[in-house]
């Protein structure tokens, strides 16, 4: 076979560059990952032992899924995103920033590595036997051989590439099924916030969470949730706040249907499914501990912003729900 005639990872190029990293919705914890990775039945997944770990933070999202068959991290940060599906014997890997997109997929026999950048697409191939790079550019390829047996290394390579094809549709259909959200900040003049919220209440049915608007315009809610480290993701289409007012949702009444942990946990509040706050409190890990505001340790205190909409947090023994924080 004629290097030239070897495909150039083309539809695999074009195929992932369709793929968002992305996808926005509700968030699920359960993924038969024993399934995808090797063809199981679903039956047979169900009793599977499987873990589940996330990280939420304003700089990094990260989620990762593992088995005894497998294990997919998805991490998206600011300027990079990346993922990572891991199988006994081999590892796929993408990543993607501003500059470039890289994919590769290595094993004991071969590792394959293609970098697309908007002016070429290089592809490196390495065996045993030798190595083998193709570089794309301007609508010509060039191809340089180190080694000992090029037959061989072709064949090995074309292996490669089939695999690194197949692994890639695994890695989506991953994502796809855990509905991965968005972690995008979104930026805009006005910015609610999570102000202060009872965690520790005598009664567990009287958790709150207060909402503040320190800009000079009312805002319509449609399109916001809130949500906590459970993804249980409530809608507040029903609710608008007033210009430097409060909003404040209770339990009790159906506002939200979460249970906020009393040492640790996650508050996040989105607009059309892009985070706008978030308040990871405790001991609850989101990248960065220390910034964490306290943990309520009495019944009947709460977690609050003062003054409001600081980035001061302090224990209030006498709550202001729905009022000015002092």
């Amino acid at each position: 076979m004629n290097l030239s005639d070897i495909l150039l990872l083309t539809s695999v190029v074009g195929g992932l560059l369709s793929i968002p990293f992305i996808v926005t919705g509700p968030l699920s914890d359960n993924i038969p990952t024993g399934e995808i990775v090797l063809g199981m039945e679903a039956n047979d997944v169900e009793n599977i032992p499987n873990k589940m770990t996330k990280v939420f933070s304003s700089e990094r999202y990260e989620k990762t899924y593992e088995t005894a068959f497998g294990r997919f991290i998805l991490s998206i940060a600011s300027n990079e995103v990346s993922q990572e599906l891991s199988k006994p014997g081999m590892v796929t890997q993408v990543t993607e920033d501003i500059e470039k997109t890289v994919w590769k997929i290595t094993t004991q026999q071969y590792s394959l590595e293609v970098i697309r950048t908007p002016d070429s697409v290089t592809q490196t191939c390495t065996t045993p036997d030798g190595e083998l790079i193709k570089i794309k550019q301007r609508g010509e390829v060039t191809e340089t051989f180190q080694g000992m047996s090029q037959d061989s290394v072709i064949e090995t390579c074309a292996q490669a590439e089939e695999s690194l094809q197949i692994e890639v549709e695994k890695m989506e259909q991953i994502k796809t099924e855990s509905e991965i959200p968005s972690t995008e900040t979104k930026e805009s003049g006005v910015s609610i916030l999570i102000n202060e919220f009872m965690s520790n209440p005598d009664d567990e049915d009287m958790e709150w969470i207060e909402l503040y608007n320190p800009g000079e315009s009312d805002l319509n809610l449609t399109g916001w949730t809130i949500e906590d480290d459970s993804a249980s993701e409530e809608s507040l289409d029903d609710f608008s706040i007033s210009a430097n007012g409060y909003l404040l949702l209770n339990k009790s009444d159906g506002d939200f249907g979460f249970g906020l942990t009393n040492t640790r946990d996650i508050i996040i509040l989105r607009e059309d499914g892009v985070i706008v706050d978030q308040v990871a409190y405790g001991s609850f890990n989101d990248g960065n501990v220390e910034d964490n505001p306290p943990a309520s340790s009495d019944d009947g205190n709460s977690t609050a912003r003062v003054p409001d909409g600081s980035d001061s947090w302090q224990i209030d023994e006498s709550p202001t729900p729905g009022q000015t924080n002092s």
